[in-house]
């Protein structure tokens, strides 16, 4: 049943992150699971880094473009994960360096996105409680989903009457 849902998931996900057990040998299903995605972008992770390797790497190398070795017990191999993803979806410095808003509506939605995103950040660093972080995420998409007319709220008709003659 696990084996559906992950296949069910990954066949509508813009990035696969699999993540493999680095001190066994591959499964049946995680043979499986690689044929399925490879058409995918995916990173393989090998947890367990700071233990012997006995997986067979020579199959991972030949489907993925992308291989991080992590060991989440001790927290290490983080950056090199963050750095694929970076690197398949072509992030940069540059990417987020110049961001426009045509009037003080854009800009305010803009603003509240990212403090709700800082606040999103905040609350990973310190391990509070992950239910506040559904709720500033929640934040966040609500004030892009304005900002690109997807939810309007009574404010958007309002500036829209104010700032605009609409006619008969």
């Amino acid at each position: 049943m696990g084996i559906d849902i992950a296949e069910k998931t990954a066949k509508n996900a813009e990035l696969v992150i699999a993540v493999f057990d680095g001190n066994c040998p591959l499964t049946a299903d995680d043979l499986y699971l690689i044929d399925k995605i490879n058409q995918k972008k995916c990173i393989a992770v090998i947890n367990k880094s700071d233990q012997e390797q006995l997986i067979d790497t020579d199959i991972l190398n030949d489907k993925f473009l992308h291989i991080v070795y992590i060991s989440a017990k001790n927290n290490e191999g983080i950056e090199q994960l963050e750095d694929a993803v970076k690197e398949l979806f072509e992030i940069n410095s540059d990417s987020f360096s110049v961001v426009t808003a045509s009037n003080e509506r854009q800009k305010q939605c803009i603003d509240r996105a990212i403090r709700s995103l800082d606040e999103g950040i905040t609350i990973i660093e310190t391990s509070e409680m992950y239910d506040a972080l559904n709720v500033v995420l929640d934040d966040a998409e609500q004030s892009l989903l304005e900002l690109t007319g997807e939810r309007i709220t009574d404010a958007v008709v309002d500036e829209v009457f104010s700032n605009f003659c609409v006619g008969k």
